[in-house]
């Protein structure tokens, strides 16, 4: 079976409590203290925010995370955690709006990566998330789980010859696990020796896989 299948986490990646940086020096003391200020807030809100997510009280965490992203529109998580706590309330199409925002804002982030992907394959919405993961190579993305993904989803429609090319970009990338899912396409189309050779280039490099 494909390892490293999309999934998702609030708490994985850079943390809502990380230290806020300092205005630059040009800037008079006055706005300096007023930047410093709404920094902190976004902090405490994220914090706040992440805490009601654990407890599923998702619409009092939606409206933490957008009062933090109002503040700060450039909080590096912001869109992410906040698609979380709008698809923990129900609303999956609203919630991949704001994790495609997050993706594109940081398309070698692996954790929005696996919350687009992990939302759209729910919505049932394959070649949109296809189009859009492409979308994000032609504008120079170059990362081996963008091109796992992308070859997973060409997996699930059948579109084999598209999926062990990501995939094999992917192994060059440095995922070894993209090995194993190349084998596992190669036996699909009964091709075993490709896929033993596969499987044992992705034991090659990661023994423990």
């Amino acid at each position: 079976r494909l390892r490293d299948r999309p999934v998702h986490e609030l708490g994985r990646g850079s943390s809502p409590r990380e230290r806020v940086p300092g205005g630059s020096p040009a800037r008079s003391r006055q706005h300096h203290s007023r930047d410093e200020s709404r920094g902190g807030q976004r902090v405490v809100l994220g914090a706040v925010g992440v805490v009601l997510a654990e407890e599923k009280q998702w619409d009092a965490a939606c409206d933490c995370f957008r009062t933090a992203l109002t503040l700060d529109p450039a909080w590096p998580d912001g869109h992410r955690y906040l698609s979380v706590a709008i698809e923990g309330a129900g609303r999956l199409e609203d919630a991949v709006k704001e994790s495609r925002t997050a993706l594109e804002n940081r398309p070698n982030d692996s954790e929005c990566l696996k919350l687009y992907v992990h939302q759209m394959l729910r919505l049932e919405r394959r070649p949109e998330a296809r189009d859009a993961l492409l979308a994000l190579i032609d504008r120079g993305a170059r990362d081996g789980g963008l091109y796992n993904a992308i070859a997973e989803l060409f997996f699930y429609d059948s579109v084999f010859e598209e999926s062990k090319k990501y995939f094999l970009l992917a192994a060059q990338a440095g995922l070894p696990a993209a090995f194993n899912n190349l084998g596992v396409v190669f036996f699909k189309q009964n091709r075993f020796a490709e896929a033993k050779n596969a499987f044992e280039q992705c034991l090659a490099a990661d023994p423990a896989h």
